[in-house]
């Protein structure tokens, strides 16, 4: 049956997928090598995109017949290759933020060195009780605007702690994220992301610490 899903796989792990998706395919598979990553094209129209959440170096790092779009490289050594820069040990910043909550914080190698997270609460997108639009849109920009900016507090002190961060792995409300690094020197380095969290908490943020190591996987089966 065909379908399509999606799976982080952590670096340790990515070898062994890769050989187990390759021996399941009834056909052969080539190795399509992308910007992010490399596609494993199946002779069955199977297609599995493998990619890294931040794409540093991948290009100059892989075998020198595997130009972007060749499609005669093994899947194996590819796989080695990206597990490698996927563990690639680097600081980055998390901002995770949604309407009511945010989470944000300094990881490396899979664990936050510093974090903090905050909860305000913030109005639905209607307004009730008979309310002018005017006064609720007011009262529902100010509470996203002091959200905002204690979030944005909370992530310059920590910078101050933790300086190198080469990116910023944001989640949620992607506009909320913006504005949030606006308010910080966060907003000059790379955005990566966005990754999928519900209400920011702490063990979101621990969470992420470990995904942003993760090898991104997108899987479409055979027609």
């Amino acid at each position: 049956m065909s379908g399509s899903r999606f799976l982080e796989v952590s670096p340790p792990r990515l070898p062994g997928w890769v050989a187990r998706y390759v021996a399941a395919r009834p056909g052969a598979v080539r190795a399509v090598v992308t910007s992010t990553g490399f596609d494993l094209v199946g002779d069955d129209g199977s297609l599995a995109s493998l990619g890294l959440l931040e794409a540093g170096g991948w290009d100059a790092d892989v075998p020198e017949a595997a130009v972007e779009g060749a499609s005669q490289v093994a899947p194996e050594p590819l796989a080695a290759r990206l597990a490698d820069e996927a563990g690639r040990s680097r600081t980055l910043l998390v901002c995770l933020v949604r309407r009511g909550g945010w989470s944000v914080g300094v990881v490396r190698d899979g664990r936050v060195l510093t974090g903090k997270t905050g909860r305000r609460y913030v109005q639905g997108t209607t307004a009730a009780g008979g309310w002018s639009q005017q006064r609720f849109a007011r009262r529902r920009g100010g509470q996203t605007d002091k959200l905002a900016d204690d979030a944005s507090s909370a992530l310059t002190r920590m910078m101050a702690q933790a300086p190198g961060a080469t990116g910023v792995v944001v989640g949620g409300d992607r506009r909320l994220a913006e504005s949030v690094l606006a308010g910080t020197p966060a907003h000059a380095l790379p955005v990566l992301g966005p990754i999928e969290v519900g209400e920011p908490r702490r063990a979101d943020l621990d969470a992420a610490a470990a995904r942003v190591l993760s090898v991104r996987v997108t899987v479409h089966d055979a027609p």
